[in-house]
């Protein structure tokens, strides 16, 4: 082996030694709140229970980093005059489970939901059954921030959980 390529060996390992050591200290669990809205067809904003003056619902998320893998929890809360109250079975328990991988101060997370509590899920129609077919979850990629504060992620910022 040449001297060109033993430099570049070695630049390729310690790369992925920073991206290892990079990533393990973002080990740990985050929480983070993610309100529940949808926008209209001619953009607006609604959240639920703001409109009717009740309480805001929002997710809120756990999410966990451990090596390369990512999982987030999303468990729905509501909120009133700065009280939180937990869902006992309202549905929209989201689980999601993945890989992340480091550039700097950002990172890719590619997820893909693996199960729902009480969620509506997409179906097609089998015009040779005649029947409705689950649709199959297939993977997204997210860009996530590093930042003093947490990590932000798909518009959700996240605080280290102390505990």
């Amino acid at each position: 082996m040449n001297k060109r390529n033993c430099i570049i060996i070695f630049l390729i390992f310690l790369n992925a030694i920073g991206q290892a050591f990079s990533q393990s200290k973002l080990d740990g669990k985050y929480i983070g709140l993610e309100e529940i809205c949808w926008v209209d067809s001619i953009g607006k904003k609604h959240c639920y229970g703001e409109e009717l003056n009740e309480e805001k619902w929002y997710h809120e998320n756990l999410l966990t980093i451990k090596a390369d893998s990512i999982f987030i929890e999303k468990n729905p809360v509501s909120i009133k005059k700065k009280k939180k109250f937990y869902s006992a079975s309202d549905g929209g328990y989201y689980y999601y489970a993945g890989k992340i991988s480091m550039r700097d101060s950002f990172g890719y997370a590619t997820l893909i939901m693996i199960s729902c509590d009480y969620c509506p899920h997409p179906v097609k129609f089998n015009k040779e059954s005649k029947k409705y077919d689950d649709v199959k979850n297939e993977p997204e990629t997210n860009i996530f921030l590093i930042q003093d504060d947490g990590i932000l992620f798909q518009n959700v910022l996240y605080k280290r959980k102390l505990n």
